[in-house]
């Protein structure tokens, strides 16, 4: 049985015998158990928002969170972390507090928006503060919009069996239910995305180049194009090296492949680089706070090509995949590229990614498919049947 919710918060318990066939041993049942289990603490944390909420993570997914929390009426809010490194500063205009100091402070609900929700939760049980994770109020805000695309969209079983226990993830911040669905081949795991050789291949968030060599493998080193946009020094630093040894193993020609130090988004700009903790770079187009001084250039895939043709788009840039998608439309309008874009970042992507594409090209069937055993690495794939 599905269960929805409306604007109001209102939960719907809508009948149909179709649904709940198609439904039958996919995971959609424990999903619905796992809501109601959190209803109660859903609607408390609702209530809580035009008050004093607090963000346990200040990372980029906190920032994400932060953001979302505001547009949704969060009045007054402030970071926990555990990191001394960032207790004491501000992000994005919010103090960073120990969690000492947030038991002083008593906030009315604490939002997770971290991966280690089980450890933070346990926590937080110790400090007597109520909690939710950003997962799992997102996922339950937005239920009608989660079951209308799991049930008119995903028209595989696999596609709903994995969709399922991501949610089911999500709701609870267990990544056994990731692991249980995980399978490999990421960005081509399914039949489409293999062995075409006239693609024309877009991999945007190209990193060091991994996914340029799999492509090769692929299709065995057979293809029209590749443009390979990295924005971070480093990892394309790391991207052109690899592609000088793959340019003499597979005899490719140097205009075959093109490596483009620049991020893919909505438009054309230059935008600060945001180095993560541990050196890790990435989330070059996102708008959270500049860390360092790097300045990277972004392309509206649209302006970049100008015309030129996109057979296969793989997208993995950091929580702004629907603002790079929006960069594309026109690219996608005319040439209805295959597309394998992780939905991973933003809890929202696991809905709002597919109604995106969905609108702009109605042909267009969409799968789900896991390709980690925590929560990382969904990616949700598009095509049109030939």
């Amino acid at each position: 049985m599905m269960m929805f919710c409306n604007t109001k918060g209102v939960f719907i318990l809508p009948k149909s015998e179709s649904i709940c066939e198609m439904n039958a041993g996919t995971g959609w049942a424990e999903v619905n158990s796992y809501i109601a289990s959190l209803a109660d603490l859903y609607a408390h944390a609702t209530e809580a928002l035009p008050k004093c909420v607090a963000i346990f993570g200040c990372g980029s997914t906190g920032k994400s969170a932060l953001s979302t929390l505001r547009n949704w009426g969060a009045q007054s809010c402030f970071f926990v972390d555990n990191d001394p490194a960032r207790q004491g500063t501000r992000v994005d205009g919010v103090d960073v507090v120990p969690p000492a100091k947030a038991i002083e402070m008593a906030p009315e609900m604490v939002f997770i928006a971290a991966r280690a929700v089980s450890a933070i939760r346990r926590q937080l049980e110790q400090m007597r503060l109520p909690y939710i994770s950003f997962d799992a109020y997102c996922v339950m805000r937005h239920l009608e919009r989660i079951g209308a695309v799991r049930d008119n969209l995903l028209r595989d079983t696999r596609s709903r069996v994995v969709f399922d226990a991501v949610l089911k993830s999500m709701l609870t911040g267990c990544t056994s239910y990731c692991a249980e669905v995980m399978e490999g081949a990421q960005y081509f795991a399914l039949p489409q995305f293999a062995g075409n050789c006239y693609e024309h291949f877009v991999d945007a968030g190209a990193f060091v180049g991994d996914t340029v060599e799999r492509f090769l493998w692929t299709t065995n080193g057979a293809f029209a194009r590749i443009y390979a946009f990295e924005p971070g020094r480093r990892p394309f630093e790391a991207l052109c090296t690899r592609m000088k040894r793959l340019r003499a193993e597979w005899a490719l020609t140097e205009e075959s492949v093109v490596c483009i130090p620049a991020g893919l988004g909505e438009s054309c700009k230059e935008m600060g680089w945001i180095a993560e903790a541990g050196g890790l770079l990435q989330g070059a187009t996102c708008t959270a706070s500049l860390i360092s001084d790097e300045v990277v250039q972004v392309y509206s895939l649209d302006a970049y090509l100008e015309g030129r043709p996109a057979t296969f788009i793989k997208a993995d840039v950091e929580g702004v995949e629907i603002e790079l998608l929006r960069g594309a439309a026109a690219t996608i309008r005319r040439f209805c590229p295959k597309l394998a874009i992780s939905i991973y970042h933003s809890p929202e992507d696991m809905f709002a990614v597919a109604e995106y594409l969905k609108a702009l090209v109605p042909e267009y069937n969409i799968a789900i498919r896991q390709h980690a055993p925590v929560r990382m690495e969904t990616v949700l794939y598009a095509w049109v049947d030939e």
